[in-house]
Parts: structure tokens; sequence; C-alpha cells
């Protein structure tokens, strides 16, 4: 999904504090007022829906999407620049990554069956039709 340049930045400001959430175990309710925050700043179109399952699917990846961002941002500090929390041993660093990473999961699969499949996404960007039984 697109985010403007003015939407990077906004997300960007709250990486420390997404940090500090996942270390104060407190990441869901942070997470909720954020996503909160974000829809209110810049809300969806729900004009361009057809459906409102289609909607409410498209804000779901769209907080789905942010989250892994986060994640994906802690993995970059934490292993690649060595800047775990104090303390933290590179086992500790996988498992919460790894807890973070479940989190996703379970999140999309509140949302998968708009795609068709319970397991699989495969983003489509032209009109090209597919006769496979599954």
């Amino acid at each position: 999904m697109y985010y403007s340049e003015e939407q990077r930045l906004w997300l960007a400001e709250y990486g420390p504090a997404f940090e500090q959430a996942v270390l104060g175990h407190t990441v869901l309710p942070f997470y909720e007022g954020l996503c909160e925050e974000f829809f209110s700043a810049w809300p969806e179109d729900e004009a361009e829906m057809l459906m409102e399952e289609e909607w409410i699917a498209d804000e779901e990846q769209r907080k789905i999407e942010i989250f892994t961002l986060y994640i994906m941002g802690l993995k970059q500090l934490w292993l690649y620049h060595q800047c775990a929390p104090y303390g933290w041993d590179y086992r500790m660093v996988i498992q919460q990554l790894d807890d973070l990473e479940d989190i996703i999961t379970r999140e999309f699969r509140k949302i998968s069956y708009v795609f068709g499949h319970p397991r699989v996404i495969v983003p489509s960007y032209s009109p090209i039709i597919f006769d496979i039984d599954i």
C-alpha cells in the first residue's frame, strides 16, 4: 500500500514508542491507539470500496502492514545494528520478534477470507485470471 511522505514521517516518529510498548508488554493497547490516530488523520475513502467487507479488510490489512513495518524496524535496530535492549541476548531478541510476528498471523487470519484463500495472499496488479482449482 502507498504511504505519503507525511504518513511515513508520522509513523517513524512513533518507532521508539513502539519499541517501548513492546518492552513494557503493552504493544497491543499502544498499537490500537496509534491506529486510531492514524486513521483519524488519514481516513480511508469508503467510496472507493465496493463492499463494506472489503473496506474493513483494507483497513485491517493496512494495520497489519504498519505493524509489520514496526517489526522490521525493530529487527533492523536489534539485529543488524546490534542495539538490542540491555541484557537481551540473541535468543531473546528472536523470541520477541517471533512473538510479534505471531500477532500479525493471528490478525491476518481475521481477514484472509476476503482474499479467497485462507493462507495465501496474491496481489493482483493486472486483470489476469487464473483457472485453478485448489
